[in-house]
């Protein structure tokens, strides 16, 4: 995939994630992140560096779209697509379990590059209070969501893979 044609479908992802925030009521507090599972899907076919390039390319999308301070998601979306692709010769072919797993985990990590982020910022959100009420019922729906999204991306590899 092209830079420019993942910054399109980062943007898209974006756009979807913000519209079903709005139409389901329940998508409010509980985020699904679709940005971060189209971005595990695709680091997995690429080395760390391009992973690290397509997380970035997904948080700026989703910072742009989703109105919050420019670069926070771009950041926490750089590590994952970094450690991703990282991994991505010993998870290519794994199951789709392990890639649902590798969901849950890169909500974690960029849960965490962002708390880190805003607390230097000053705008810091207390983890004892958001963990049950927001990041672990995002994480669940998020990989749920990504059960069904790698799935379909596992089909279709060609577009989802590296095109210099």
């Amino acid at each position: 995939m092209r830079l420019w044609q993942a910054f399109v479908v980062f943007v898209l992802c974006a756009l979807a994630q913000a519209a079903l925030a709005h139409l389901v009521p329940a998508f409010r507090t509980v985020r699904v992140d679709l940005c971060l599972v189209v971005l595990i899907g695709t680091a997995l076919r690429v080395n760390e560096q391009r992973g690290f390039l397509l997380g970035v390319i997904a948080g700026l999308a989703t910072d742009l779209v989703g109105g919050g301070p420019l670069g926070v998601c771009a950041l926490g979306y750089g590590a994952v697509g970094f450690v991703v692709g990282g991994l991505h010769e010993a998870l290519f072919r794994g199951a789709l379990v392990i890639r649902v797993l590798l969901v849950l985990a890169g909500t974690a990590i960029c849960a965490v590059v962002i708390y880190y982020v805003l607390r230097l910022h000053g705008d810091a959100y207390s983890p004892v209070v958001m963990l049950p009420r927001a990041l672990l019922p995002s994480a669940i729906v998020t990989a749920l969501v990504g059960l069904f999204v790698l799935a379909r991306m596992e089909r279709h590899p060609r577009l989802y893979s590296r095109h210099d």
